[in-house]
Order: structure tokens, then C-alpha cells, then sequence
């Protein structure tokens, strides 16, 4: 078990970024007039599929129907997803996080009142609120190789809505996290421990604490 620790502990933060970075973007679309993300595109011809680069951020806030497959880059390769958005609203993401040859899965869906996320590292999930009011990140602030403001590469196609991707599974137990108040630019990792306090599962946890802990 200890040699899964730090794979374990790396897609959990990474999970909890996404969330983050989820709840985010949503919950400023109200206090913000639409703005399409600055990407270059190469659409071919006869067909709907574009092919642009941008940040999770950007692709979080689309806010159109797509499917959209995505490689963002990491100190040890690459990692791959597919993310289902529907309007302002509704987002799924699915993801492939390569970690020191080895490889998990990641989960995550947004039905606008809940962000939940889960992995095959461990049986418990996060959920967090999409709340009115939510703080502004630290600028620039990453965890264990993983920024939300990362330009990442990404092909989206146009696709018709199905519900049932929006549904988190019911074999998962789903603890709520809330949000913590950063208070100064030098609270970053207090914020991620803080996150990490809030797992019930003990080796979830103490893998969360030590891929921050490697992260620093």
C-alpha cells in the first residue's frame, strides 16, 4: 500500500483542483458578461469537430453542448480526459492521470448545484457546493503538477445531451468538502491540508497530506 500512496494522493488533489477550478469558473458566470476563451482553432472541413488549445478554466466555461477529448501535460507525461459539457450548467470529465508509470482514473460532474468527484484510488468521493460567493484562487497557484490555468490541448465536437452522465454513481460514498477562505497569498498549502483534513478514509487522506508534502 505505501508505494500506492503517492499516486493515490496525486489524482486526489488533482480531482479536488478540477472541482475547484469547476466551482470557480461557475459561479462567477453570474457576475460576468460571456467570454469566449482565447483559443486557436482548425476546424475541418464538413465536419463539427474543433481543435483549440486553452486552460481547464477555458473549457469549463464554454458553456455549449460539446464532448471534448483533452491532454494536458504533467513532469511525468501526459494525462488524457473527455469532458461532457451541457450549456452553463451541467459538466462531466473523465480522466487518465499517469503517475510514476502507473495509471488511475478520475471522475467528475457538475450538475450545477454539486461538483463531485471520485477515482479508482479509493472508495470515497468529494462533493463541493457551487456557492454564489466563492473566493478567487491564489494567482498562480498549482498542486503536484497540476494548474487549472495550464494550457492543455483539446478536440470538442458537438453532441446531444445525455442525462445519465450527469448522475454520480450510487456505489461511491460522497463526503461534502467546503471551500476554504484564503486569507493571504502564503496560505496555498494550508488551504490543500485543509482539503485533505476532511477525508474520512485514512489512507485517502494520508495520501493527499503526502503528495502535497512531495509537492512543496
Amino acid at each position: 500500500m505505501a508505494k500506492r500512496l503517492p499516486i493515490i494522493g496525486a489524482v486526489i488533489v488533482v480531482i479536488i483542483i478540477i472541482a475547484a477550478a469547476a466551482v470557480f469558473t461557475l459561479s462567477k458566470k453570474s457576475q460576468a458578461p460571456s467570454q469566449e476563451p482565447t483559443v486557436s482553432q482548425q476546424t475541418e472541413e464538413g465536419t463539427q469537430e474543433v481543435t483549440s488549445k486553452g486552460s481547464i478554466k477555458d473549457l469549463i466555461g464554454l458553456g455549449k453542448n460539446v464532448t471534448c477529448t483533452i491532454t494536458y501535460p504533467t513532469d511525468e507525461g501526459t494525462s488524457n480526459g473527455t469532458v461532457y459539457v451541457a450549456g452553463d450548467k451541467r459538466l462531466r470529465g473523465d480522466f487518465t492521470i499517469n503517475f510514476q508509470d502507473q495509471e488511475m482514473d478520475s471522475h467528475m460532474i457538475q450538475d450545477g448545484i454539486w461538483v463531485y468527484t471520485w477515482s479508482s484510488a479509493t472508495p470515497q468521493g468529494t462533493k463541493m457546493k457551487v456557492e454564489e460567493n466563492v473566493p478567487t484562487p491564489t494567482p498562480g497557484a498549482q498542486t503536484q503538477n497540476f494548474d487549472a490555468n495550464t494550457q492543455v490541448d483539446y478536440k470538442c465536437s458537438n453532441w446531444s445531451v445525455d442525462n445519465s452522465k450527469f448522475q454520480p454513481p450510487s456505489n461511491i460514498q460522497f463526503v461534502e468538502f467546503s471551500m476554504p477562505t484564503p486569507q493571504s497569498t502564503n496560505t496555498t498549502n494550508l488551504q490543500q491540508q485543509s482539503l485533505c483534513d476532511q477525508l474520512t478514509n485514512p489512507e485517502a487522506k494520508a495520501a493527499c497530506l503526502e503528495a502535497i508534502e512531495s509537492g512543496n
